[in-house]
Formats: C-alpha cells, structure tokens, sequence
C-alpha cells in the first residue's frame, strides 16, 4: 500500500495538525440531537498512514499500491528476521535428522525441532518444526536445484526458507556452497550431503545422519550391502610401515571434518592393518606414534579396530602385512 496516493484531492504539502484536538475518544454522535460524531480530519489520516509506511520502509519495503495488501506484515516479518539474525547462529540445527534409509529411492528426510537459516545478507531467520523430504527427481523446492542428478556422485541437502509465503522446503544441490535457490527462497543452510549409487537409476546410498554425525546403513537387497572399503590386501612392512594413501572423496563429502571407519585383520595370525590420516605416524606397537587405527597381532584370527579420525587432506594412509588386511568406511562428520 501507499498512503500517498488518493483517488482525488490530495495536497502536496502533508495536513498539519489542529490547533485545539478535541481530545478523548471517537463516538457517533446523535442525528436527532446537538452532537455532532467525531470527525477524524485530514491529520489524522496523515498520522496512520505516515505510521504504516515508516514500518514498511523499515522493513525494506517499498510502498507501492499495486502489490498485494500483505506489506506492512512482509515489513514485520523481515524485521523480526533480522532482530533474531543479529543474535542466532546461521547453520545451526536443534536434533537434526536425515534418514535415506529407503531401499532404492531418490528420497531424503529431514527433521529437525529448530533450525536458524541464513540469507545473502547475513540476516538470520528462525523455523521450528522442519520436516522436508527432497526428491533426487523432482525440480526446483523439494527437489534439485538445477539440470538432472547424476550417477556416482555427492550432493548437498539444505533447508531453505519463503518469507513470504511462510514456507520451509528442501533442496537438493551439487553445491556444498551456493544453491541455486527457488524462486520466493531467500534464506538457507545446509543439512547434510548424500550420495547416488552408479547405477542407471541413481538411488540414494542408505545413509542416516542424526545431528552432524552419518553413518552408511548396509541393508540386504540394497545397492549397499556392506561398508564402503578404503583400501584392502597386503602392502609390505609394518615394522617400518609402507603407507599406501587412499582417497576418500568418494566415501565422504567435501564437508566431511572426520571419518569413521575401522582397520580390520582378517583370518591371519600376525597379520597386521593399520590406518592414519598421514603418512608420518609409526609402526604397529609403537609406543611414541602409534597409528591412530590398528588391528591384528599376537594369535587373533580376526581383529577390528573402530574409531574416527579427523581428515587433514582427501586421503588417509593404509598399511598391512597381510592380504587379509581390510579398512572400512562407516561414515562421516559434517562441517
């Protein structure tokens, strides 16, 4: 709306105010009597409108009569964004969860009690009760942001906000970054990344994240059966250990701070596997730079050694004695 326009009459000066207001309250007077009703005056119409366009103003709105007659509140609501912006923190998640449990599917759900995004300018705006499902095959809110998903590779899921329309949605992006954003979405902040498989179909990878934390899920009959391998088999010594680096890039995202994974000694008496996030720590049994994970030794046919690790490049560092030698990938910690 615009206070200043007028279907005729209107002034180029603003009405200034009476000299002696009759002060108190409306009332409609008596048509059979001496009172007159209240006469608001060309003031007082000046003061309400003058009033509704400082908030629209301040708001970022500029007035204009041919947009809807939803501007003060647009104003309201950009401004409550920006007072909770100054103090929240853009990306954060109150129990965060994204299950792409499904058994072939191109569907992800996310929930989470609150979530603070973020807009281009910094401003921060709180949503509660987030449930989105995003869909490998669907366009635009909900779906991927921009061309066709593809085979074999990760994608970033973010939740993303309408503030004029009130509307949380997911989206879908090979960004970790920059989503291209909806049409109406201003506000945004990544949830998690998920992975498709290398098949024709381009399923999701069963994975659920809880928080910053996701695990791969093997399920029987899916495209992932058991734990993506790392590396696997004999690569020499590990008295002086011969590290043989392997890239992850394809196990965890580019978001990823740490991976979990596991170094496994299987069915080799003595056999040894180790695994480290460079290639600079020592042998198995040290007692100065012992490899952060390391499985075998002694008389057990079968040992697995499980933890996380935080990654200082796209590669961790494997070693084994034996070609029973195995290490895992079970997951990752988003940024």
């Amino acid at each position: 709306m615009d206070n200043r326009n007028w279907k005729s009459g209107a002034s180029g000066t603003p009405p200034t105010a009476p000299v002696s207001p009759s002060a108190g309250y409306p009332q409609p007077g008596d048509p059979a009597g001496p009172t007159p009703a209240t006469k608001p005056g060309a003031f007082w119409y000046h003061k309400i409108g003058e009033e509704l366009r400082a908030v629209q103003v301040d708001g970022g709105i500029t007035p204009d009569d041919t947009s809807p007659l939803t501007q003060v509140r647009d104003a309201i609501r950009a401004m409550i964004a920006a007072s909770i912006g100054s103090a929240a923190l853009p990306g954060a998640f109150k129990n965060l969860k994204g299950d792409a449990r499904g058994i072939n599917n191109h569907t992800a759900v996310w929930t989470a009690d609150k979530a603070t995004l973020e807009n281009a300018g910094g401003t921060g705006v709180k949503v509660s009760s987030v449930n989105v499902s995003i869909v490998s095959t669907a366009s635009g809110a909900n779906g991927l942001d921009t061309g066709a998903i593809a085979a074999n590779t990760w994608y970033y899921d973010w939740i993303i906000y309408n503030p004029t329309t009130v509307t949380v949605a997911g989206l879908r992006s090979l960004s970790a970054t920059a989503p291209a954003m909806p049409s109406g979405y201003t506000y945004k902040a990544r949830a998690g990344a998920v992975r498709t498989d290398s098949s024709g179909t381009k399923y999701l990878l069963q994975t659920l994240q809880l928080g910053r934390k996701a695990v791969y899920v093997p399920l029987s009959g899916s495209n992932l059966t058991a734990p993506p391998q790392i590396a696997s088999g004999s690569q020499g010594s590990i008295t002086v250990p011969t590290w043989v680096s392997a890239s992850v890039s394809s196990l965890v995202p580019t978001t990823a701070t740490e991976i979990i994974a596991s170094a496994q000694n299987q069915v080799a008496v003595g056999g040894v596997a180790l695994l480290a996030p460079n290639n600079q720590y020592g042998a198995y049994g040290s007692t100065t730079s012992p490899p952060p994970l390391q499985a075998g030794g002694g008389n057990q046919l079968s040992v697995n050694a499980f933890g996380s690790m935080v990654l200082e490049s796209t590669n961790v560092y494997y070693a084994s004695n034996h070609a029973g030698g195995t290490a895992f990938c079970y997951g990752w910690v988003d940024a």
